[in-house]
């Protein structure tokens, strides 16, 4: 039990870095559209739900994990 909880930590930790990524990326993109606007210059960012590495499916993706990320997600999929 001990270890899945440190597994817990870990996963938490990285999905704070990437909302924290993720929210930065969005902002640049919002005031950058705002201020090329002006020059005709539109500004757009593609957000891809989770993509499933060759290292995340190694480490990571247990099926409980895969339904939470499924579950979260728009297009329902992995």
């Amino acid at each position: 039990m001990f270890e899945g909880k440190e597994k817990q930590d870990e996963l938490q930790e990285q999905a704070s870095e990437l909302a924290l990524a993720k929210a930065a990326l969005e902002t640049s993109v919002k005031y950058l559209a705002r201020d090329l606007g002006e020059y005709n210059i539109r500004v757009n960012s593609i957000v891809p739900g989770s993509i499933a590495t060759e290292r995340q499916i190694k480490q990571w993706l247990t099926p409980e994990y895969k339904k939470l990320i499924i579950d979260s997600q728009c297009l329902k999929r992995v």
